[in-house]
């Protein structure tokens, strides 16, 4: 499988050490279940173009995050590749409820899951979700 290309995700909020890792999925529920994706974070605003066809980006755009300094998450437009020469859709969405940032260093590497609950990141490292290696499963880890 092709690596595919990480969303963007600017980090404002100064509680929240994200050091190296890049933003793969937004997620709600269970991250046990569907292979550690849960289910879709759904989405108010959709990207308005057809996906475009390239292996490293399946979904045909890459999606702009903002994690702001008080600790919410917003969508702020899609990106698409360079071969559509389409220009980057701007919209603004303030992500609600609880639900997970699925980070990984690499793409297909190891997972971290850091959870929002009702709209606002959970700063405290001992409530995030860290897959261990070498059997992929899901654990709660803390920072030493």
């Amino acid at each position: 499988m092709t690596a595919q290309a990480p969303d963007r995700l600017t980090n404002e909020c100064s509680q929240v050490d994200l050091k190296d890792l890049k933003l793969f999925h937004v997620l709600t529920g269970d991250i046990t279940k569907n292979f550690g994706r849960g289910e879709p974070y759904v989405f108010k605003n959709r990207p308005s173009q057809p996906p475009g066809m390239m292996s490293s980006m399946w979904r045909g755009h890459i999606s702009c995050y903002r994690l702001t300094a008080g600790g919410t998450l917003q969508l702020e437009g899609f990106e698409y590749p360079p071969l559509l020469k389409l220009a980057r859709e701007n919209i603004l969405e303030t992500m609600e409820g609880d639900f997970w940032l699925l980070l990984s260093q690499t793409f297909g590497g190891a997972r971290t899951y850091v959870p929002f609950r009702d709209g606002k990141v959970v700063a405290d490292q001992s409530q995030w979700v860290r897959e261990s290696r070498p059997n992929n499963s899901l654990e709660r880890t803390r920072d030493r």
